[in-house]
This record gives structure tokens, sequence and C-alpha cells, in this order.
């Protein structure tokens, strides 16, 4: 294929790719390139390219194929196959991801964000001191788990020295690129067209070249062939789109070309790695000649192909999809069969080569497919699981097996939120072809797509679950059951036949002391079983359960049951591990409870670092619903701290908002954080407005356990706007939740209520019973109690006393970074004529929540290397932000930076740039 000497038309585009690279020794950042087939995509890449090899940076390309767009981690593998070697130097955990994902390695498949993390690393690493670029074009063919991983990388570029450059066509494009420069590639005007083809060297008649201008419509591509071929342009055959007219062009070349080098175009077609070895390693296999370098060069002259030696390429992703629209059926199998035969045998590449090349039903073939499935599953790769169990299906020798791998992907589709997948998959089966356990789970999906919840789909529910048991599949029903409780729980954790679950959970073997079954019970019927759960709960060594997924249930279940710190500690305990094994979604999850945990606790710091990392992980995986829970439980620490909390800009942020926060469990958390807010900024009667709405079972807001939660900050507000008469009563009423009494949230709360409720006489008598030995309030309480105090005691005229004792609630309230109230405090205190120390300068100020969760780290005595592996960056991105930490705070030492995280003097003021640092 004739090339063009220079890039015509696209200026602007040669110097934004061209400032990337120059920028390298600054920052590193990503480019979207995207439109239509033939469009230049593929030679800005080629440029910017040879601009960076010119300067000395290192350069990494990528084309990604079709044929095998469906295999793990292909892509990802032809990338990092340079540095396979340095992979034993990442941290074992990432090395052995990467080690798996590659199918070098036995065991579990890993997570695909630990697979990420280690390319990050490797390719960080990779980068030169002038810096590193990677192109991968025709992105829309990427395998789903190295666009995963691709799209993970791009993310995390700012503070490496490495450039990202992604084309792909925009009709296909697949939205999951996040690029800091996007370029949308329009066509060409007639000026610069008559440049291409003056530049292409055709010697064209003036018709001839109306013709192609008109046919061209601006394409560089089209333009480039049809100089030397303008009969192509012939009016009358401008019905075809331009992209299959330039296909038809190049497969007529393709035709002809002899037999050896025709099957060496479809073994190049077919594979993705490009690697001249394997490709003629596998056409030798096809053809029987052993010497393929007069096809090869017969090729060449064409211009269908390029080769360095140890390379073969496409010139273009036009001519790989010409070669494979010439190709016969026929020969697109026979060619993936010689490839499989050239494979490692049991490689997940060599299964979808043999599948692809498969024209009947093989159950052999489909079983090898459902393993794979499952492995993919495990690293998060959703669409190659999805995909290998669609054609597993489709090779199934018996209609049982096809009605059970399909269900399987439709399971899998519809726990990663695909609905419209899920339902496209179990549309079309029939239970009647299942056996019993795959009718009830067949059964499961179709009940949970409408939506579950409403009109007796509880009931429904759960004897699809019976279904599941009674045909032996207990494990599922169990789990089943265990998801339910989860999905109703947030939304209607009252009126649901809790009993059921717990009955149903016991028939399936289910032991009282087990996590599951103590979950169900605290957070099913918790006036009922509070107490026994807590005995139970505190009995068990979580080091010693099963799996993580347990100690997450025993953790959530101590924090029903009211035990807040054991939960707090159960539950950090679960993060960590779900870090290491790089299971974000759950960690995420995880983290959404601990966010309100240590609010409860008085950690506000902690609440909201949760907050922080539970929301960019939501942005990671896609799970917009978590991102939204988290941000709200946030406003909790956030209204305390600065007596703000900005639902509006929830409702920009997340598109799910609209929907989401009208509604349980969004609008009893959103209530909540708008009345922590409001009372921190004074405007105590707005406060109760809200606050009344969560503790009224009568309306739609309340729920049990967030009700218990609020108690203390209603309370505060209500007194202080003339309605404790209204909220006395609402305390007796919590006194009657049974043995929830008995745990520490509601007995700290009811303690707290007691306090601020006390007559004035009252008052010293209540605080002591708040604080005493054992009770182990939360700081903000204790710190709250104390400031009511200071307040009772101003209004009596015992002025002294109460300069003493807002002196010790501003001194608590500081110490917590509760601003707001810390601030009210200080008012007081000039009322009565008495100063007090400006507050400490927040961290929040000075640095960005990145910063400030790497500072949390450093201070904890965390590595560069260990705070990489838990934040998922590269050490070198930590290192950068631990720069501009030290610069920021005015430190020299990772000894300062601790001591002033942990609350020491500051070497210097910090800069007061409020919000605008936050990002």
């Amino acid at each position: 294929m004739p090339e063009s000497p220079r890039i015509v038309g696209r200026s602007d585009e040669v110097s934004a790719l061209q400032r990337l690279v120059a920028d390298l020794h600054r920052s590193g950042g990503s480019v979207l390139i995207t439109g239509p087939a033939g469009i230049g995509k593929t030679t800005l890449i080629g440029d910017v390219a040879e601009h960076a090899r010119a300067a000395g940076v290192r350069v990494l390309e990528l084309t990604a194929a079709e044929a095998e767009s469906q295999l793990p981690f292909a892509a990802l593998h032809q990338l990092l196959f340079a540095f396979r070697h340095s992979i034993a130097e990442l941290p074992p955990p990432q090395q052995q991801a990467l080690r798996q994902a590659f199918g070098e390695a036995d065991g579990e498949t890993p997570s695909v964000y630990l697979v990420a993390l280690g390319a990050l690393t490797v390719l960080s690493n990779a980068a030169s001191a002038e810096g590193l670029l990677i192109t991968v074009d025709d992105a829309q063919w990427l395998d789903p788990g190295s666009q995963q991983v691709m799209a993970f990388i791009a993310r995390r570029l700012s503070s490496e020295s490495i450039a990202l450059v992604v084309a792909e066509r925009a009709a296909e494009a697949t939205g999951v690129f996040p690029a800091g420069v996007h370029i949308a590639l329009h066509p060409l005007d007639d000026s610069d067209s008559l440049q291409v083809l003056a530049d292409a060297g055709g010697r064209l008649t003036p018709r001839q070249r109306r013709d192609v201008l008109a046919y061209a419509g601006g394409n560089p591509l089209a333009l480039t062939e049809l100089a030397t071929r303008p009969e192509l342009a012939a009016p009358g055959d401008h019905a075809l789109p331009l992209s299959e007219r330039l296909t038809a062009a190049f497969a007529a070349r393709v035709n002809h070309l002899d037999e050896a080098a025709r099957s060496l175009l479809h073994v190049a077609a077919l594979s993705a790695d490009g690697a001249a070895s394997e490709i003629l390693d596998a056409t030798s296999r096809l053809t029987g000649v052993h010497d393929l370098q007069t096809a090869l060069d017969a090729i060449i002259t064409e211009h269908l192909l390029h080769s360095d030696g140890s390379t073969i390429r496409f010139p273009h992703p036009l001519v790989r999809a010409a070669v494979l629209s010439a190709a016969t059926p026929g020969q697109r199998s026979r060619a993936h069969l010689a490839i499989a035969a050239a494979l490692r045998p049991g490689s997940d590449q060599r299964t979808w080569h043999l599948a692809n090349a498969s024209t009947g039903p093989d159950e052999h073939l489909a079983a090898t497919l459902e393993e794979g499935a499952e492995r993919a599953r495990r690293t998060g790769d959703v669409s190659a699981a999805i995909s290998s169990l669609e054609r597993a299906a489709d090779l199934s020798v018996d209609r049982s097996a096809r009605v059970r791998r399909s269900t399987r992907a439709a399971e899998i589709a519809l726990d990663a939120g695909r609905l419209d997948a899920a339902s496209a998959i179990i549309d079309p089966l029939e239970s009647g072809d299942a056996d019993d356990t795959v009718r009830a789970r067949l059964a499961w999906v179709r009940h949970l797509l409408p939506g579950a919840g409403r009109d007796g789909q509880v009931e429904t529910g759960l004897e699809i679950v019976d279904d599941m048991a009674r045909a032996g599949d207990v494990e599922r029903a169990i789990d089943t059951l265990l998801t339910m409780a989860f999905h109703f729980w947030g939304s209607t954790p009252t009126g649901l036949p809790w009993h059921r679950f717990i009955e149903q959970a016991s028939r399936y073997g289910v032991e009282d002391a087990d996590p599951r079954m103590l979950f169900l019970m605290s957070w099913g019927s918790p006036e009922e079983h509070a107490g026994r759960v807590r005995r139970a709960a505190l009995a068990i060594d979580p080091s010693e359960l099963a799996s993580t997924e347990r100690r997450r249930l025993l953790g959530l279940a101590l924090g029903a049951a009211g035990m807040q710190t054991d939960a707090e500690k159960v539950l950090s305990g679960v993060a960590d591990e779900l870090r290491e094994q790089g299971e974000l979604s759950l960690l995420a999850i995880t983290l959404t409870s601990l966010i309100g945990s240590r609010f409860i606790m008085g950690d506000l710091r902690g609440s909201l670092m949760a907050g922080l990392e539970a929301r960019q992980i939501s942005e990671e995986t896609g799970e917009s619903f978590i991102g939204l829970t988290a941000a709200v439980l946030q406003g909790f620490a956030e209204g305390v701290m600065s007596g703000s909390f900005d639902g509006a800009a929830l409702a920009r942020e997340f598109p799910s908002a609209a929907f989401a926060l009208p509604h349980n469990p969004f609008l009893v958390q959103t209530l909540i954080a708008e009345g922590i807010s409001l009372s921190a900024a004074g405007r105590f009667a707005d406060a109760d407005q809200r606050f009344s709405r969560v503790v009224d079972p009568e309306d739609a807001a309340h729920h049990r356990s967030w009700a218990m939660l609020a108690l203390p900050f209603y309370v505060f507000a209500a007194a202080r706007s003339g309605r404790a008469e209204d909220a006395a009563v609402v305390v007796e009423r919590m006194r009657d939740l049974g043995s929830l009494v008995e745990g520490d949230l509601l007995a700290w709360g009811l303690a707290f209520s007691d306090s601020i409720l006390a007559a004035d006489e009252d008052v010293e008598r209540r605080l002591l019973a708040l604080t005493r030995e054992g009770r182990n309030a939360p700081a903000l309480l204790v710190a709250l109690a104390v400031l009511d105090r200071g307040e009772r005691l101003s209004r009596i005229g015992r002025t002294a006393d109460a300069a003493t004792a807002l002196q010790e609630a501003r001194a608590r309230l500081d110490a917590l970074g509760a601003r707001a109230w810390a601030d009210q405090s200080r008012r007081l205190l000039q009322s009565l004529g008495e100063r007090s120390p400006r507050a400490r300068p927040d961290l929040g100020q000075a640095l960005t929540p990145q910063e400030q969760r790497i500072s949390a780290l450093v201070a904890e005595g965390l590595t560069n290397k260990q705070i990489a592996a838990q934040l998922y960056l590269s050490p070198k991105t930590i290192a950068a932000h631990l720069h501009a930490v030290f610069r920021k705070l005015g430190v020299s030492s990772r000894v300062e930076l601790a001591m002033i995280d942990k609350g020491g003097s500051l070497p210097m003021p910090f800069p007061t740039t409020g919000t605008a640092n936050r990002r």
C-alpha cells in the first residue's frame, strides 16, 4: 500500500501528540484518537512513534486483533513480552498475578486489578529517563482483560514518565479509556485532499480527480488507495460504504497471490502478537511449505504486510479486515487449527483458536471453555467469561448442558449489572431443557431481571432458593439467600419475612455460630437476636474462619448487633485482605461499611479516607451505586468537619443519583448527612426537620439501623430547637429495641441523649454516665456532651465553669478535626470574653485527598512500595506525591511528616487554599 511521505491536514493533531512526548520529563498523560476507518488514526500513531524514537523515548506499539479479542490478556501479553524477565522483580502478589494471567503459573487466576497493578509497575520501571510511549491501535478489538488494564494504567499516568496514545474507531468506541486529550479526526477538506492525491503519485485526469474526491469524502486512506486505482471510484458504485469498497480493493490483491502466500496472510490476520517465528511456524504446519520467504516477499510487494525480521505487521487494520473477509470459512478454520497446534496445550489462547475452528458440537472443547470462563470471571474479566460460556453453549452436545452454560453466562452478566446482556442470554432458554438445579437458577435470574423486592417477589425468591436446595445445590441456595438479604435490607429492613431467611438457612445446615447465620440474624431481627449474635461473634477468632468472605460477614454481624469497635477491627482486616487479593469490587463494598463505623467511633479522617478509596475504586470498576453510597456516607464526616454537605453536587457527579436518592438507603443516608451538616452550622431547626424523618417509623425514610446512628445528633438538634419533649418520646421508643440496647451503638446514643435532655442540675451525673469507665464512648459524642454542658453553665451564669467546659469541648473537637462544631465553641468562648487558640491548620486545606491518604500511610510506617501496593499505584507515583507533600508542608523527612499527621506541631503554616486544592 503506498504511503504518504507526510501527514496532510493534521498539523494541530500532530502538535498535540508531540507536546505529549515533549512533556514526559514533567508528567505523563494519555491521548484518545477516534474516527472512522481510514481517517488517519494509524498514520498519526506511527508518526508520534517515530517522533518519540528520534527524541530518545522508548516506544511500545500494539495493534489489537479482532481474531483474539476474547482471549484473556492476549494483547497485554504482547505488550509486556519484551519485559517478561522484569516480572520477577515485582512484589510476589503482582508477580504471581501476571504469570497466572499469561498462563505461565498454576493456581487461581487473580483479580484483573492485581494484573493491572503488576503491568503498571513493569511499565513504570521500563520507562527510560526520556520516558516511555505506548501506542494502541484498533483498541476496540482489545480483549476485555487487556482493555481494563490499559484503562487502569491510563488513569495513573500523571506522575509517571509514560504517555499512552489509544486509537479506536468512533462507531465502535469502547468508552472505557480516559483521555487527557481527545482527538476526533474529521474528513480532510478538498484542498488537503488534493495534496494527498498529489503526494500519492497517481496520474489522474480531471474527471478521475473529481470522481475520487467525491467518492473518498476526505478519507486519507481512500484518497491514497484511489490515487493509483481511480476506476474504483467510478460513478454508480457509491451505494457500498467506503470501508467496504476499500476492503474489497485490498481483498483483490490477496486473490492474486498463490496459496502459500494467502495462507500466510490468513495466519497473520488471526494471530495477535505478530511474532514472525510463530506466524511462519503455523503457516508451515498449514501448508507443508518450510521456506516461506518467497511468499512473504510477494505479500510485502503488494503492500499487504510489513516485516522487520522479528515481527510481521499489517500496514493498516483495514488490510487485516480485507484478508479475513476474503478467506472462506474453511480457510479461517484451518488457519485457527494451525495456530492452535503451535501454541502450548491447555492455554486459553489455544482453546479459543480451537473453538473458532470448530464447525460442530464438541463437548470436550465446551467443557474447556467453561473452565476458562470461570478463570476469567475470577480475574474480573466479565466480558471474556460471558463470551466463553456463550461459545461453550454453542458447542454443547446436549440441550441440558447448553442451558446450564447459558444460565451461568446470564448469572455473571447479572452480577456485573449488565441487565440487557443477561436478558438477551436468558430470553430464548427453555427451562424444560434443564435439570432441577439449573431450572431453579434460571428462575432466580429471571426473577431478578425486572427488579426485586416488590409485589410479593421476596416470597417468590425464597421459594426459588428452596428449589435450589431441594435440587441438591445447597451452597448456591445459601449464597442466594445471603444475596437476597443484602439486596433487600437497605431499602426494606422491616416488614420482610426475616424469620423465613433464618429458618431456611438453618434447614440448609447453617449452624447458629456460623458467620452467615449471625449475619442473617443481626440484619434481619436484631431486636430479638442482637445479644445472641454478640456472644457468638465475640467468641469467634476471625483468623480461624475459612475465608475472607466469612470474616466480612462476621464484621457486618458485629456492626448490626451494635458492636462498632469490634466490627471496625474485623472489617479493617478484611479490607487489607481484599486489597492484597485485588478484589476491588468487594473491597469498595467493605469500605462503605467502614465509613460508617469509623464515623460512629469519631475517627473522622479515617471515615473520609475510606470513602475516598471506595469512590476511586467505584470509578475503576464502573459501579456507580457503590460510589454514590460512599459519597453520601462521607457526608457524615464532612458535615461535622466543615458544616457543609452538598447533596446537589452528588446529583451532578453521579447520573444514578436522580433515581437513587429519593429511595432508601440513599434517602435516609442523605437526610442524616444533611442533618449533621446543618447542626454543625448552627441551623438546628433545619437539622431537626431532617432527623425527625429518620427517626419516625411512619416516614418512608425511616430505617431502624440508621435511626440508631442518627439518634444522638437528632436529640442534640431537637433540644436546641425547642423540641426536647418530642426527642424524649423518641428516646423512650428506642429503649424498647430489645437486646440492641445492650450494644455499643444504641447504648452510646441513649447515654448521650440522657445527658442532653437532663435537667441542668442533673447534667453532671448524666455526663459522667456517658464517660464512665468501660463505656468507651465515641470521642465525638463526648465532645458534644461537654459542649452542651458549657452552654448550660453559661446560661445559668456560671461563667468560669462554662469557660472551662467550653475550652475542653473546643480542644476535643479540634483534636477530632470537627472544625464546624469547634468554631461554635470558640464563638461561645468569645461571648464570655475568653480567648482560645486558633485551630490547627487542616491537612485537607493543604493536601489533596490522595496526598492525605499517602501521608497517613507514611505515618503508619509503610514504605513507598507498600503504599503503592495498597493504593494500586506505582512506587514512582507515590514518590512524586510525597515530593509534593514535603514541599507543601515544608518538611524534609518521613519522621516530620508522621509527626504532623499524628497532630504534632507544624514547621510552617499550611497554605490556606481551601477546597480548591481538593481533587
